[in-house]
């Protein structure tokens, strides 16, 4: 083992994003290049106080070796961690495909090094041969990667689907397949995202027809989906052309996605327009809003709470969910589908009509990609701890003759000739940031926890002044605490005694115990 570790050929080792959905951060090593796949985010499963998200924890990493990232998409999970990775080694080069360059470009605001790549260009860096190819996917311009060094080959596509009809993922697998004769490994590192899904994943092409007829209705429609998708983006626009209706952007994040499009030449500036450039809204507009998982204040949430500036809910409007629910969000949507009902308004989403698609891979799709690539060894990637089992069952039983291994986050795969070896490493929690890109400490989250939870009383240590906050009780009993004080440290006064005294105070007059600060 000891030997694999000082002189492998090629080492992969996955930082974030393989056993949780978020994060996605993957390291590539030989003895003497390194380089990096993606650097994203992921959004706490619980509501976490002040935190805006969560970076995988690579402070142990040494930068030195690594001086490239190649992006595959313009995801936040894929990109959102990048300005502060790029503080941290601001020395790195990035890579990545037209639309994702000009998203990171408007995203950091600042001037950064990318070099555009495009489909099947082939790129030397250092001891790597690397194909980006296209796959199918819930954002444009999304690649997978082919990595060759040392007469070993990866495939790596966190997020894709891969349909018969996916002309530009298939013939780019035949050059791959070429590219690769002679290796020693064929590792294939595939998503585990939608795994548990048989058959192919629903085609972009698939929604037009359902989300036309609804369109088409001659009543005003106000539809809510995923900024990000533009292909979805592009299909509203066009269908809107098609039956002579307008489209109204309208949410900050909508806006940059169109911007950004349009900037990649995707989409023209006809395609759309501003809600706020009309005064009176009808059945010839369909409103495109921003903030499909109803978060609080997105543009969605407000337009259904009543409180929208631009366009408010009249009876027979209807209101076209055209994403998924987010695993967490079922009772935030839910709560916003009651509120549009309230206000007399109809509803459709994906379960009434086909009008949403997911963006990763089925069994079906899965399958296509592997049998037409000469695959040795396989790791899913891309999941939760669940749905990588899930990957690993699905290979394992369909693939007898592939190798099939399960690693998490921080192990290290090495492969050396003819054989692969696992290295298992302990998990690191991710890194947690709030709303100024400040990194901050979990203890902090448990203080800001138990004051939200039990709220806060203030002792001044000087003039024993009492006075509490998140808290329910009456001016007598506050008047009566802060006697006790006065009368208990009249004279002397430790800090911690008062402190510890002042809860007992609150606990026996409230049967709570609020957090107590000596000032």
């Amino acid at each position: 083992m000891k030997d694999i570790q000082k002189n492998f050929d090629l080492c992969f080792t996955p930082i974030g994003g393989v056993g949780q959905i978020g994060g996605n951060m993957s390291l590539f090593e030989t003895g003497n290049t390194g380089l990096i796949i993606d650097s994203g985010t992921l959004f706490p499963r619980d509501k976490v106080l002040g935190i805006n998200y969560l970076i995988p924890d690579y402070s142990d990493v040494d930068f030195s070796k690594f001086k490239h990232i190649l992006i595959t998409h313009s995801h936040e999970d894929h990109i959102g961690g990048l300005d502060l990775l790029l503080q941290s080694a601001p020395h790195l080069k990035v890579y990545a495909s037209p639309y994702t360059s000009v998203v990171i470009k408007n995203k950091l605001k600042r001037s950064v090094d990318i070099q555009v790549i495009r489909h099947l260009e082939n790129l030397s860096i250092g001891d790597f041969e690397i194909i980006p190819f296209e796959v199918d996917h819930s954002t444009a311009d999304t690649f997978g990667f082919y990595l060759k060094a040392n007469s070993q080959s990866i495939v790596f596509a966190s997020d894709f689907k891969c349909h018969t009809d996916s002309h530009n993922t298939l013939k780019a697998l035949d050059k791959i397949s070429d590219f690769s004769k002679g290796s020693n490994n064929f590792l294939s590192l595939l998503d585990s995202t939608s795994v548990r899904a048989k058959g192919f994943t629903t085609r972009e092409v698939e929604v037009y027809d359902d989300l036309k007829y609804l369109l088409s209705k001659d009543t005003r429609s106000l539809l809510t989906m995923f900024s990000s998708n533009i292909h979805r983006l592009k299909t509203i626009c066009e269908i809107g052309k098609e039956i002579n209706k307008k489209v109204l952007l309208y949410g900050r994040s909508m806006h940059f996605s169109f911007k950004c499009a349009v900037e990649a030449g995707i989409l023209t500036p006809s395609h759309a327009e501003d809600i706020e450039n009309f005064s009176t809204i009808t059945s010839d507009h369909i409103v495109l809003a921003s903030g499909c998982q109803g978060n609080f204040r997105s543009t969605l949430k407000n337009i259904s709470k009543g409180v929208s500036k631009f366009f408010k809910i009249q009876k027979n409007d209807q209101v076209i969910f055209s994403s998924s629910i987010i695993p967490g969000n079922e009772k935030e949507i839910q709560g916003v589908y009651n509120a549009f009902v309230e206000q007399g308004a109809d509803i459709h989403t994906y379960k009434d009509f086909t009008i949403h698609c997911s963006g990763h891979a089925a069994q079906g799709d899965l399958e296509l990609l592997i049998k037409n690539l000469p695959i040795t060894h396989h790791v899913p990637i891309h999941g939760e701890t669940f749905l990588l089992k899930k990957n690993f069952e699905f290979v394992s039983e369909k693939f007898k003759n592939i190798k099939t291994k399960w690693i998490r986050d921080f192990d290290k795969l090495y492969l050396k000739g003819e054989t692969l070896y696992i290295h298992d490493y302990p998990p690191k929690k991710p890194l947690l940031i709030d709303y100024a890109k400040h990194t901050i400490p979990r203890s902090i989250i448990s203080q800001r926890r138990k004051i939200a939870e039990s709220g806060v009383a203030i002792v001044n240590i000087d003039t024993l002044k009492f006075s509490v906050y998140g808290v329910k009780i009456s001016e007598k009993q506050s008047h009566k605490i802060e006697s006790l004080i006065n009368k208990k440290f009249s004279r002397d006064r430790d800090n911690e005694e008062l402190r510890v005294y002042t809860r007992q105070l609150l606990h026996k007059t409230l049967g709570s115990r609020p957090v107590v600060i000596v000032n």
